[in-house]
C-alpha cells in the first residue's frame, strides 16, 4: 500500500490544481459565481440589466474590471465595473445600460460572464488570453 501512496498524493494534487484553475477562469483574478438578468424592451430601447455575483480571488485589491455577458454564443453587453474589490470577498453588482433599439427581450439565470480585463489598484493589469 505504501507504493501507491505517492502516486495517489500526486493525483490528488493534480486534480486540486485543475479544479482551482478551472474555477479561476483560466487564471482570471475575478471568479463570477452568478450572472443573471437579460434584456428589457422599454419604448423600443433595449436595456441590458444583469446582477453579477463575483469574488476577487487574487491577493491584490482590484479597482476595475470588464465583463462581457454572452448568451448562446452572442455577446449581449460589455460592462466596465468600477469599485474597491478586496481580495477573497464575495460581492454583488447591479449592471444596467442601454444596448440598442429593437424588440428583443429575455431573462435568464444561465448567461455566461467572461472577465476580459482587470485593473489592480497598484496599476498592474490582467487580460483574458485569446
Amino acid at each position: 500500500m505504501t507504493r501507491f501512496f505517492p502516486a495517489l498524493c500526486a493525483s490528488a494534487l493534480t486534480v486540486a490544481g485543475m479544479t482551482s484553475e478551472a474555477l479561476a477562469q483560466s487564471g482570471s483574478p475575478i471568479l463570477v459565481a452568478d450572472c443573471r438578468g437579460g434584456l428589457a424592451n422599454v419604448q423600443l430601447r433595449e436595456i441590458a440589466a444583469f446582477d453579477l455575483t463575483f469574488r476577487n480571488v487574487s491577493k491584490k485589491k482590484i479597482d476595475e474590471f470588464r465583463v462581457a455577458i454572452v448568451r448562446r454564443g452572442t455577446t449581449i453587453a460589455t460592462f466596465d465595473v468600477r469599485g474597491s474589490f478586496l481580495p477573497q470577498k464575495d460581492m454583488k453588482k447591479a449592471l444596467r445600460k442601454s444596448v440598442g433599439q429593437g424588440s428583443a427581450a429575455y431573462e435568464s439565470a444561465s448567461n455566461t460572464c467572461n472577465v476580459l480585463h482587470v485593473h489592480f489598484a497598484d496599476g498592474k493589469t490582467w487580460d483574458r488570453p485569446g
